[in-house]
């Protein structure tokens, strides 16, 4: 056998030598660092709500009742053209999504004199559920109700909370998948 020649049953790293040894080692190495690197701006894209797939989607108007203490039976439009828009989808029954009520209430009394901002918080609970939330807690942001899930459908809402920013033509700019810090949500609704 030639001194080149390499046994198949011998372990890779027995068949390397020197500088073959240090070109593999440096060639895993630099694999291994560029899939670290490539983890993490998939992440950062993530977090900062910039990663989804809908990012840049055209959002459709959807007619919504508007639920207060007693829901209403006037049905509204929601401004998808014109006004940079904030959707927080929600349960009762989900503790983040309750967590965030808070900064949502917060967010919409700061924009609640500008007509080129809105705050909305959507569930598509039933009635009863929405009802009984209202009547235990203060809410300071307007409740839409997407009964028969259209808007969760669009948006492809699989997890709560979710938080949707859309901008003045109506599309998709951000969206978190996960309960987004309050300067995330601010830097996005009020200082784009």
């Amino acid at each position: 056998m030639k001194s080149d020649e390499i046994k198949a049953s011998e372990p890779l790293a027995s068949k390397l030598t020197g500088s073959r040894r240090a070109v593999v080692v440096v060639t895993v190495g630099l694999a291994l660092v560029l899939a670290l690197i490539a983890t993490g701006i998939r992440s950062l894209a993530v977090d900062s709500g910039l990663g989804d797939p809908l990012v840049g989607t055209q959002l459709a108007a959807n007619e919504l009742h508007l639920l207060g203490v007693v829901p209403s039976s006037e049905r509204i439009q929601i401004p998808v053209q014109g006004a940079r828009i904030l959707l927080h989808f929600w349960s009762p029954h989900c503790r983040p999504c309750l967590r965030m009520h808070g900064t949502i209430s917060e967010l919409a009394k700061l924009v609640s004199n500008r007509r080129d901002r809105a705050v909305f918080a959507v569930t598509a609970d039933a009635v009863d559920d929405v009802r009984e939330h209202l009547l235990a807690h203060a809410q300071r942001h307007a409740i839409l109700w997407d009964p028969r899930g259209r808007l969760h459908g669009h948006l492809q809402v699989d997890s709560l909370p979710t938080d949707v920013i859309i901008d003045e033509k109506g599309v998709v700019v951000r969206l978190w998948r996960h309960p987004p810090t309050k300067s995330q949500l601010l830097a996005a609704l009020v200082d784009p």
